[in-house]
């Protein structure tokens, strides 16, 4: 049973990673926006097997508010802004996208196979999670890092915390759900932020490509 759970954990976080490595040369930002939320839908699935798998009451609540918050909430916001902002086109990227999406395929391979195995097997069996949960962080990096638009930073950002939270979510069962709460409640206010300046960023300049803040420099 063990080994089942593990391999479909196995699976789902070797999914979000696919799905990082493709938002991270993303060309439309309305194609970021929804992998974005297929990504955290595919964390709530992780929460989902390893609530049913430990049979805990706050894994179903934390997959719950994952599911809630993180694959229709924030994208749904994301989505609003780039409707109102008229900002449906492409995302800029300092790197030729081919490039961008080598490299992000490349560091999530050779991380992957490096840390799979002991001693980072989950205690479900999972050997890919945590290395999946480290190339998560730094394809998320790796996007805010090379494309210069709002919707990217954000999104960015988004898949630097589905990896934060693969991780809690395998290897200790979650965190408790206060934490949890506040983790969320957090992220969601960020986003919020994020959007309100976003929507300052394209008054001034009419634009979300983030180059134009070199002009805020004294």
């Amino acid at each position: 049973m063990t080994s089942d759970v593990g391999g479909t954990i196995n699976a789902l976080a070797v999914g979000m990673v696919v799905v990082g490595i493709a938002l991270s040369s993303a060309r439309w930002t309305r194609h970021a926006v929804a992998l974005v939320a297929f990504q955290s839908l595919l964390l709530g699935l992780v929460g989902l097997v390893m609530a049913f798998h430990t049979q805990r009451a706050h894994l179903f609540v934390g997959a719950a508010l994952v599911l809630a918050v993180k694959a229709v909430c924030l994208p749904a916001l994301i989505a609003m802004l780039v409707r109102k902002a008229r900002a449906s086109g492409e995302m800029p990227s300092a790197v030729p996208r081919s490039v961008g999406i080598a490299l992000a395929a490349l560091v999530s391979l050779v991380v992957i196979e490096t840390f799979s195995g002991q001693p980072f097997t989950t205690p479900v069996g999972a050997t890919r999670a945590l290395p999946a949960a480290l190339a998560l962080i730094l394809l998320g990096l790796q996007t805010m890092m090379t494309r210069h638009h709002v919707i990217a930073q954000i999104t960015g950002f988004l898949v630097i915390e589905n990896g934060m939270a693969l991780a809690a979510l395998t290897a200790t069962y979650g965190m408790p759900l206060v934490i949890e709460f506040g983790v969320l409640l957090d992220l969601l206010l960020a986003v919020i932020v994020a959007f309100v300046y976003s929507r300052r960023i394209q008054e001034e300049h009419g634009d979300l490509v983030t180059r134009v803040l070199r002009e805020l420099r004294g």
